[in-house]
């Protein structure tokens, strides 16, 4: 196997087991996003319950760019 196969079944690994949850109410403003003009959406790893701050991405309306805004939250 090479390095190219290898990373390719890496991210096939990892796409499976990333949660994506649409967020209609952020529990707080974020920086930077436009409701107006993007859709917000949290995203972890799929391993179990988590406590704290959750990693948000934005995705324009328009364009379909994704950007990652950081995390947000406890």
């Amino acid at each position: 196997m090479n390095k190219k196969d290898a990373e390719q079944l890496a991210r096939s690994f990892l796409s499976k087991r990333i949660k994506i949850e649409y967020c209609t109410d952020p529990p707080q403003p974020i920086y930077g996003f436009n409701s107006a003009e993007e859709y917000l959406f949290t995203f972890q790893l799929d391993r179990g319950l988590s406590i704290g701050s959750s990693p948000y991405l934005a995705v324009s309306k328009e364009s379909g760019e994704v950007r990652h805004l950081g995390f947000c939250g406890e």
